[in-house]
């Protein structure tokens, strides 16, 4: 199991939907009673394939053709994963849905990925995870009459980023995708086209550090523009099934089975305090810094030269004028007070600055004391503060501006706002 699959596992035990004996690390007694309306089922030409089936709550007419919820669980599955699957998932699920629960094969005794693809095989691996899930739909529409435009996929943590490459794969059995906690591996335009006209829910807390909340906004940006009709549902918790998650994949299942459009995120509250820079510590490299290489001299990558946690982010540049500059852009929350922390270092540097500006709705300077620190020659790592009235500002932007050769290294940045 992956160290991110253990965190849900807590998470799971946390929220009282996991066994205890998962939790002490013992092994999962073999062929454990399965929960009400919920059966095993291997697939004889796929080694160490099983998955597990769940019925419909309620009876429906004979013969009548049922949605079917496939869910690649974050980690490997099986009798550990089953109740909660069963039990809670399932139930979230519209009437007359049927719920597969894959379980992971082991392909070598140090597999990294828990759900290998085409794209990123495993040594020893015999077949996909597309492959897997293609097959296992096959296999409960022999046994059922399935609604093909009522086939959904629903993955979380580990199995993210195995659904994504399904739904992209341009022979995706189902449209609709429900995925959770993921990270989003970058793609270009091409790799995600065949998303076009999909349905696709992304569960992700603003909290998470483990897949942090920037992965699932890249996704929702490269699949909305792809064509699909991307819902995020943000909200407040750690990695895992951690808060009171059923209500919230219940309203995800059923949006995807509509043509609804798709709702923007709700604001969540900002709190006293609240750092508006987003990845101000790098430790997810440069994501969500806007890079502007005007002198095509210009160089910016995440540094293990740090001042705080493990990274910083690094710029240099050999020659002089036109200006180089990264930024980033944040919302205000409305009136109130504004301070801007960071550490910054620099070596051998001609001309740099350090900005922040504030702007009012039509995009005009609210204050012009906006230069929190020039840089000059050598600068050992130095903490910056200034603080600004809001009054009137509805936007906010760091910059770091090289006019001139040098090195500066910038770390720990903030902008923290309260009323």
């Amino acid at each position: 199991m992956s160290p991110i699959d253990r965190v849900v596992l807590a998470g799971l035990l946390s929220f009282g939907l996991l066994a205890p004996a998962a939790a002490q690390g013992k092994p999962a007694a073999k062929e454990k009673p399965l929960p009400e309306r919920t059966t095993r089922h291997e697939l004889s030409p796929l080694p160490q394939s099983r998955y597990y089936l769940t019925q419909p709550e309620r009876d429906v007419a004979p013969g009548r053709a049922l949605g079917l919820l496939v869910v690649l669980p974050g980690g490997n599955g099986g009798d550990d994963f089953v109740s909660f699957v069963a039990g809670s998932l399932a139930e979230c699920a519209p009437t007359a849905f049927l719920c597969a629960m894959l379980t992971a094969p082991k392909w070598s005794p140090d597999q990294k990925i828990v759900w290998p693809t085409a794209a990123a095989p495993e040594a020893g691996m015999q077949y996909s995870t597309e492959d897997y899930v293609h097959a296992v739909i096959e296999d409960v529409g022999k046994r059922h009459k399935i609604d093909a435009q009522k086939v959904v996929l629903l993955g979380w943590s580990s199995s993210g980023p195995a659904l994504h490459e399904l739904l992209a794969s341009g022979h995706s059995p189902a449209q609709r995708a429900y995925v959770a906690m993921s990270v989003w591996k970058a793609k270009d335009a091409a790799a995600v086209a065949a998303t076009k006209g999909m349905r696709v829910v992304l569960d992700q807390s603003r909290d998470d550090k483990v897949t942090p909340f920037p992965h699932a906004e890249q996704a929702l940006q490269m699949l909305t523009a792809a064509g699909a009709t991307v819902r995020l549902m943000a909200h407040k918790g750690e990695h895992g099934w951690t808060d009171a998650p059923l209500p919230r994949v219940r309203e995800g299942l059923r949006w995807l089975l509509t043509d609804e459009p798709a709702p923007k995120p709700a604001p969540l509250p900002v709190k006293k305090g609240t750092n508006l820079v987003q990845n101000g510590g790098f430790e997810d490299g440069t994501n969500k810094w806007f890079v502007k290489d005007n002198s095509k001299r210009f160089g910016v990558r995440s540094d293990a030269e740090r001042r705080e946690g493990s990274k910083s982010m690094f710029v240099s540049k050999s020659g002089t004028v036109p200006v180089d500059f990264v930024r980033q852009e944040f919302d205000i929350p409305g009136p109130g007070r504004l301070t801007f922390r960071a550490w910054v270092k620099g070596e051998a540097v001609t001309n740099s600055f350090v900005k922040v500006f504030l702007y009012d709705a039509a995009g005009e300077p609210i204050d012009p004391n906006v230069d929190v620190m020039h840089l000059r020659g050598n600068v050992a790592w130095t903490r910056l503060e200034q603080t600004w009235d809001t009054t009137g500002a509805v936007k906010g932007e760091v910059q770091i501006l090289m006019v001139a050769p040098g090195e500066v290294w910038i770390d720990g940045v903030e902008a923290l706002w309260a009323k």
